[in-house]
């Protein structure tokens, strides 16, 4: 069986036994729905991560509505480029896996500056676009800073898909501005039935099978 499960979920087991004791701690996981109980085990570890916010109903109303006003403002740059101008301060979790839309180029950081670092100039770009020369040894002198439209596609990606991401933006932000709604209008009424069939049909409505 340990060859089938995922390391975390044998790490569960074994500190089960160790804390229940053998006879105990396999008399309780042996009746246990595995698939159910990894699903467990990937939750808590998700709420003990450092990175995990907890946040009342309240508070993530909030969050969620400052972040889509912090999105309408930014949209125009977030589109060209699928990375945000800057960061959205107020929950650096939501900002961490909301804050891009698909990004294609290179830059010397795929992170937008922090606004509050000493000396950091509001007149600068957020990013520096850089393409590198074709052949393979590479110096950092070599590297060239250059307009957003010039820049290198990420490694890995063909240029046809790039190009096709950057053209889809649009419509992948309205569809992530569609679910964001839906996770609003929920909270706002302190009613969740239905959410993921709501999200899932504006998913549907908005994304093709071919984008999906």
């Amino acid at each position: 069986m340990q060859a089938n499960l995922p390391r975390h979920t044998v790490q569960f087991f074994n500190t089960a036994i160790a804390a229940l004791g053998r006879d105990l701690g396999l008399e309780l996981l042996g009746g246990a729905d595995i698939a159910r109980l990894e699903r467990r085990v990937w939750t808590l570890e998700y709420l003990r991560s450092e990175s995990t916010p907890l946040y009342s109903l309240d508070e993530l109303l909030g969050h969620l509505c400052k972040f889509h006003r912090y999105e309408e403002e930014i949209a125009p740059f977030l589109i060209r480029t699928g990375l945000p101008p800057r960061t959205f301060h107020p929950s650096a979790w939501l900002s961490l896996h909301l804050g891009r839309l698909y990004d294609t180029r290179c830059t010397s950081s795929p992170y937008p500056p922090n606004e509050q670092r000493a000396g950091n100039r509001k007149s600068e770009p957020p990013y520096r676009w850089i393409k590198y020369p074709k052949h393979s040894v590479v110096t950092l002198r070599e590297i060239e800073r250059c307009e957003y439209e010039e820049a290198d596609v990420l490694p890995g990606m063909k240029p046809y898909d790039a190009k096709r991401l950057e053209a889809e933006r649009p419509r992948f932000l309205s569809a992530r501005n569609a679910v964001l709604a839906e996770l609003v209008r929920a909270l706002a009424e302190r009613k969740s039935e239905r959410l993921l069939e709501r999200c899932l049909a504006n998913l549907d409505a908005m994304l093709d099978r071919d984008h999906s």
